[in-house]
């Protein structure tokens, strides 16, 4: 194969269209540093993201893909919330179309509100998101809606997937409309998004006049969307605080200041992961999604204060050099970050979080889905590595934060 010319970024630029064209039309291969050059311009979806679709089993191809228009009109038979009140864990379905569903529904005014929206190949009972959802029922201390738009986030339709986040946000936002009718003040509520749920939580502020209290973003999508202009992206400003946790940088995740607080957690690759050992032709691939799906166990976690992780300040990205070079007042990280806390957190925990049966103390904390690494005859040994004296350390960190911010 002849070699590569070297070329500048801005001739790229300029031709990465023609190329892309010319050669695939006249079939005349790339070699392989132009075709990395002109992957990494475009912003392309990782290859993984690709094998993952070609690995799945549901048969789908992409004359199946569903692409709403901005257009749409709302409800959307498509795009669907649920409310659970309470730990019963009955679903009901929000009909805003019927003026008197408010009244007859069990939605306490009095408790907090929080939106659950799940990312891509997701859904209402699926992984990872139904963790953090059965975690909230379990508290039984919020009124928690579910987004299910799953059918706009179908495997292979990534690229569909991305296209449909502004129609979801829409239809959120109809759905807050309804809500404010009914003497519900929308703008407290904190919206919870993993991956691409991350940025339609971001897009919401698109369509309402209020500012929502605060946004959670668990490991925002990057593929495809990490160039994008602020309003078709999570940015800092889509909220009153706008909370971010970083589990796989630069992967499947988002890197950098995102947020109007970020935490960087181990350096956004998750220790754990490493050690996978499930059968899939491509080992690294399922640890970049295991990485990626453990921020919703983080947060899991975080909803009981005592277990929270803490972080502390340091640079402003995710990945950084000086990952262990941290100072600074801690801060938990999730549920229970303060909403004047601003900036970039380091976290660092070797163990997966909310792991069922990995606190002695606790059998039945934790999610088993949340511990892929670790077989159950593992679980007590990990139990056991849970000192006392890290119990301390968590807590001297607590007490730390306590005594200098509130």
């Amino acid at each position: 194969m002849a070699s590569c010319a070297r070329l500048t970024l801005a001739h790229w630029t300029a031709a990465a269209t023609f190329l892309v064209a010319a050669t695939y039309l006249a079939g005349f291969p790339l070699c392989s540093g132009q075709l990395d050059a002109l992957r990494q311009l475009r912003q392309d979806v990782p290859g993984d993201m690709f094998l993952l679709d070609r690995d799945n089993k549901t048969g789908n191809s992409s004359k199946d893909c569903l692409q709403k228009s901005e257009k749409l009109q709302c409800p959307d038979p498509d795009i669907r919330f649920y409310l659970y009140v309470g730990t019963s864990g009955e679903a009901d379905e929000i009909n805003t179309t019927d003026p008197e569903w408010f009244a007859q529904s069990q939605f306490n005014p009095d408790a907090p509100t929080v939106m659950l929206v799940h990312g891509y190949r997701g859904g209402d009972s699926l992984m990872p998101t139904v963790v953090l959802k059965n975690a909230y029922i379990k508290l039984g201390t919020y009124n928690l809606i579910t987004v299910d738009y799953g059918p706009l986030v179908r495997t292979p339709c990534y690229v569909q997937a991305v296209n449909n986040l502004k129609p979801v946000a829409k239809c959120i936002s109809h759905m807050l409309s309804y809500f404010r009718l009914n003497n519900v003040y929308t703008e407290k509520f904190t919206c919870v998004g993993f991956s691409l749920g991350s940025h339609i939580c971001g897009l919401i502020d698109n369509y309402v006049t209020e500012k929502l209290e605060r946004i959670i973003a668990l490991d925002p999508a990057r593929p495809l969307l990490s160039n994008r202009r602020d309003n078709q992206k999570l940015d800092p400003k889509d909220a009153q605080q706008v909370l971010v946790f970083h589990t796989n940088a630069g992967f499947y995740g988002q890197t950098g200041w995102t947020g109007t607080i970020d935490f960087c957690v181990n350096n956004g690759a998750q220790p754990y992961c490493q050690k996978t050992r499930r059968l899939v032709r491509r080992p690294s691939l399922d640890e970049q999604l295991c990485s990626h799906a453990h921020a919703v166990c983080y947060m899991a976690q975080s909803l009981w204060k005592e277990r929270a992780q803490m972080g502390e300040p340091c640079a402003n990205r995710c990945p950084q050099n000086n990952f262990f070079d941290r100072r600074g007042i801690p801060v938990p990280m999730g549920e229970f970050t303060p909403s004047y806390a601003t900036g970039t957190f380091c976290v660092k925990n070797e163990f997966p979080p909310y792991c069922l049966g990995a606190d002695e103390t606790d059998p039945t904390f934790g999610d088993e889905r949340c511990c892929p690494v670790y077989p159950n005859k593992t679980r007590k040994r990990i139990g056991q590595m849970l000192s006392e004296r890290r119990t301390q350390r968590r807590w001297k960190m607590w007490n730390r934060f306590e005594d200098d911010y509130l």
